[in-house]
């Protein structure tokens, strides 16, 4: 697992944001990919770039490191969207919402930083 796993889905989140594209699920079909290990086969399915796709898909048997840690942030945030991590009512920004929540769980030492923690503390649980 790396943090580009995560970055992945940040940078596909934003150019389907940029595009306006209207995300293909919802709030609930997210958290309920996130949360039986499938949500990287979700985005993979709704990837608008190949490169993307095999990022956050990987290999045949995908990631299942990432995909917990996907989970553990859904948990988090799921029906928080609105306090902890400011999301109105866009899936795209709740995907980079949980990787972010997910980078910061994973990667403390990465988070450590006094700036990005002090943004990042709107998304501790």
């Amino acid at each position: 697992m790396k943090v580009t796993n995560f970055t992945a889905i940040i940078w596909e989140a934003i150019s389907q944001i940029d595009a306006r594209r209207p995300a293909p699920f919802s709030f609930q079909e997210i958290h309920e990919a996130a949360s039986q290990g499938r949500l990287l086969d979700l985005l993979g399915r709704n990837s608008s770039s190949g490169f993307t796709r095999f990022l956050l898909v990987g290999k045949e048997s995908g990631n299942p490191q990432v995909e917990e840690a996907l989970g553990r942030a859904s948990k988090v945030l799921n029906g928080q969207e609105l306090r902890q991590a400011l999301i109105g009512d866009n899936p795209w920004c709740l995907l980079i919402a949980m990787a972010l929540q997910a980078i910061q769980a994973e990667f403390p030492e990465q988070s450590a930083h006094p700036q990005l923690a002090e943004l990042g503390g709107q998304w501790q649980s």
